[in-house]
């Protein structure tokens, strides 16, 4: 019987790490390339603060992305442990620990 509601809680956690994965992807694909794209100007300090200034809400817009990005990596994080624990708690924290070290930075 302990198996089965291993096995659940399990299923629960594909669940939740497919769907953060997915969450954590889309985030960083639209500040990248909808939001930061248009406001910095490569070797042009000057006019990407005068962008940041000019579009101040935008550029909250993607803070807010990224925020939601690391937050989805940390719960991603902590589905892998789960599902990686009935396999070896050890690599399984050492995993944990990488992916954490990667949100992070």
């Amino acid at each position: 019987m302990d198996y089965f509601r291993t096995d659940i809680s399990q299923r629960k956690a594909a669940k939740v790490a497919g769907f953060a994965y997915l969450l954590s992807f889309a985030t960083v694909v639209f500040a990248q390339f909808n939001i930061y794209d248009r406001l910095v100007i490569k070797g042009n300090i000057a006019a990407t603060i005068r962008n940041i200034i000019a579009q101040e809400g935008l550029f909250r817009i993607g803070i807010a992305c990224d925020l939601i990005s690391c937050v989805s990596v940390v719960i991603l994080l902590t589905a892998l442990y789960v599902i990686l624990r009935p396999i070896s708690r050890g690599l399984a924290l050492l995993a944990a620990f990488g992916r954490l070290i990667y949100a992070l930075m």
